[in-house]
Parts: structure tokens; sequence; C-alpha cells
């Protein structure tokens, strides 16, 4: 009810009509006949973290309502204005449960279609966090192959949730490499990869249960197939990032203990991506950031650290707090505004390149 409200106070805020065949309570229909008005424009939107929590749901806490919010504003730009699709960079969940993940479903029911999503390390659970585990689905489902010798299987729930994300049928239509959940996909002469947690082969020692699945490994052979040395602008999304939530920054010092995916690597991405035209990467997992704009250059972070040769990176915010991203590729300029209650509180606008 709280979300119809919401969708229905925002759309006549803005005058978009509904659709004869749109899903109930939805702006229009997001289907096959979808088109986008201005092809030399690239526009999308950006969010992570709606995070729907059981115990906040009934009755709903600020945190749904946040997110339902966000859905809403999200569902309206999607289906009155020009935007190609929404990339949700993980924690989808709170607790990797089904009934949050039905809640979730319904986030993304107005642009199901284009909703580019990855997992956070909220995502899923193993045995032995919230057993018990499902080890014949889990063998089923493909886990051996991406971690083989893993004697540790996911829960039932968490199964479910991986299953929908790297099979749901997608507009455009996602490249990945199945059994894997990465995958990868067009608008124009843009390239996009969804990396989920994070763009590495092994889970951290202190974090071995988030698992990056050869995150890396996907994405070297991704570039390698589908960009080459075509000079062609990449997008990267994932959950953790360069903030210093992510990278276990205590005091001003990295504490192992508390870092969720390390130097080492990030030294290997950066060289990676170093021989690629990277315009811009996406990240969740740090709700409230002080600095949400972290251009990188591999070895520094930050405004007025970093030399010329840097990728802009930014945290999208939590849907949960009431952040998202909206992004638009123009020419040879890129702009990224986030929203933060609607406000635009960060806009940042970068001359790219578009390859040969």
């Amino acid at each position: 009810m709280l979300f119809s409200v919401l969708l229905g106070i925002i759309l006549l805020g803005f005058g978009c009509q509904k659709d004869k065949t749109a899903v109930a309570n939805c702006p229009c229909s997001c289907d096959h006949n979808r088109e986008i008005k201005d092809p030399n424009t690239i526009r999308f939107l950006a969010t992570a973290d709606p995070q729907y929590n059981y115990e906040e749901m009934n009755p709903p806490k600020p945190s749904v309502v946040n997110s339902d919010s966000i859905s809403a504003t999200l569902s309206r730009k999607m289906c009155c204005g020009d935007y190609r699709g929404v990339i949700i960079s993980g924690d989808l969940t709170h607790n990797s449960r089904l009934d949050e993940f039905e809640k979730y479903q319904s986030f993304i029911r107005c642009f199901k279609p284009y909703a580019f999503d990855g997992l956070g390390n909220h995502d899923y659970s193993y045995v032995g966090e919230d057993g018990p585990a499902d080890v014949k689905h889990s063998q089923e489902y493909g886990l051996d192959e991406i971690i083989p010798g893993d004697k540790l299987y996911w829960d039932s729930a968490s199964i479910q949730i991986w299953d929908e994300i790297r099979t749901r049928k997608r507009i455009p239509a996602v490249e990945t490499s199945f059994p894997n959940i990465h995958y990868s996909w067009d608008w124009e002469d843009v390239h996009f990869v969804q990396l989920n947690i994070y763009p590495g082969d092994k889970p951290v020692s202190y974090k071995g249960a988030k698992n990056p699945f050869r995150g890396y490994t996907y994405l070297k052979n991704d570039l390698e197939k589908n960009v080459g040395d075509s000079g062609r602008p990449v997008v990267l999304a994932h959950h953790y990032g360069m903030d210093k939530f992510s990278r276990g920054v205590v005091d001003g010092q990295i504490n192992p203990k508390a870092e969720w995916w390390t130097k080492e690597d990030r030294k290997k991405y950066w060289e990676l991506l170093k021989s690629y035209n990277v315009i811009l990467i996406l990240t969740g997992h740090a709700h409230y950031c002080d600095e949400c704009y972290l251009p990188w250059d591999g070895e520094s972070i930050g405004v007025g650290n970093v030399r010329p040769d840097f990728i802009p990176t930014f945290i999208t915010g939590a849907a949960r707090e009431a952040k998202y991203v909206e992004c638009s590729i123009e020419g040879n300029q890129l702009t990224v505004k986030r929203y933060l209650r609607g406000v635009v509180d960060i806009e940042e606008v970068f001359e790219i390149e578009r390859g040969n």
C-alpha cells in the first residue's frame, strides 16, 4: 500500500500517464516495445543497498520507506524518461531470506527487464552462518564448477536469489559465463560489466564466506573478448568500492581484519583496467560517505590526490538511505548526478573518449 501511494504521488507530480498494459501500480509497461527517443545519448540510473530486512518490513521502518520511495522514483523515471536501465550494486537483501528477496522483487517490478543488478555480501549465506546448507542444490547450481573443492555450501534461499540474478532475461540480453553470475551488456558503443561483490578471484582471509567467484578472471576474459583494442568506453559495477569502509581503513590505516577486499586485489584490478578506456566505476556497500566521489589512479584515492589518468568511482549511495545516481553519456561528456532525498548533492562532469 505504501509503495502504491508513494508511486501515485510521484506520478501525479510529474504528469506521467499510466499505460493500459502496465503492471499493476506501475506507471507504464516495460516491455519489448519500449523505445529510446534519443539513441545518441545514453542515460541510465544506479543505486545500491535497498537491503530489505524482514525485521524492518512489518510495519515498515524508515529504511524500508526510503527504499520503497527510491523504487517509485526509479520506476517513474524508467517509464516516463529516456533511460536505458537501472544498475544496482548489491545488498538487495539483509539476511538472504526469501521474504526479503520477494520484497526486493517489488522494488524492481516496474522495470524488471531493465534491472542490471548484482549481489552484495548480504545476499548469500553459507552453512555455518545461517545454515543448514542444501548441498545437492549447491552442486546442481554449479558452485563446484566456480569454486572447486569448496566444502562450504549455500542455503536454499541464497541459491534461489543467485539463480534469479544470473538467469533473468534482460533487455538488452546480457552475456555471461554460466554457471557463474557475472555478466556484461552494451548500450550503444559503451560496454558495461556487472561484477557483483568485487573483481577478485579469491575471498579475503577474514571474509572467507564472501567469495567473489572469479570476478577478476571473468572481467579479464570479457574485456579481451568484447572490448579488445577498440578503445570503447567501459562502465563497471560492483559492491565493494574505494571508500574507507570497503578498504578496511581504521584510524587512518588498513586493518586486515576489517578490509573487505585487499590492496593487492585493487592493484591487480588497476593493472588490468589501465589497458582499457574505463570511464566510470559504480559501487555500493557504504551507506554513509563523507566522500562519495572517489577518483582512483591505481595508487591514490580522492579528489586532489590522483594523477590525471584516474578513473572516476562513485558510491551510488544506499537506496535504504534514499540515495541514487543518474548518469548521462552524450558525445564526449559523462555527467554523474547523485541524489539524496530527491536533491542533487554531488554533480561531476568528465570529458571522455569514445573509441575508434
